[in-house]
């Protein structure tokens, strides 16, 4: 259930991007649009292109590059991923989250563990779901933790 809510996350940010909330900069929708593009082709020469975005000053640009990445699980993004970790916008957090889920790197679970601590419930409840997933034994202590401290519903299924 939650990957379809990301996925539809993901293809909702797509749509508002290119048909209304982007037209008013035609630099920045040409940005996204070519992000969109590159992750279409599945090309993993393009990574860097994408990976370079993930440092723009423009949100939608910002969360166009993490999207690609996503979808294009490559396990040489970790690095920009786990630094995605700390993006202001919670939505580029939690698509990070899914994209390391999804490579499935255990070195990431550390950082994934400090994840259980952020502010938005979103990126809270994708991180319990990631290391669910992950099934190693570094994460449950301070899973029982976290239900210990909010009696978290994801925890408690």
């Amino acid at each position: 259930m939650k990957r379809i809510k990301l996925l539809i996350i993901v293809f909702v940010f797509f749509i508002s991007c290119i048909h209304s909330h982007v037209k008013k900069d035609d630099d920045i929708q040409k940005k996204v649009e070519n992000l969109y593009e590159l992750g279409k082709l599945e090309d993993h020469s393009s990574i860097q292109n994408i990976i370079n975005s993930l440092s723009d000053k423009n949100i939608e640009i910002r969360k166009a590059a993490i999207s690609q990445l996503f979808f294009l699980k490559d396990k040489s993004t970790v690095p920009y991923l786990v630094k995605s970790l700390k993006d202001k916008d919670p939505i580029i957090r939690e698509i990070a989250v899914y994209a390391l889920e999804r490579i499935k790197d255990k070195t990431t679970i550390p950082e994934l563990i400090e994840m259980l601590n952020d502010d938005n419930e979103e990126v809270k409840e994708a991180t319990i779901i990631a290391l669910g997933k992950f099934e190693d034994s570094s994460a449950v202590l301070p899973l029982i933790e976290l239900l210990k401290r909010e009696n978290h519903h994801i925890l408690r299924q």
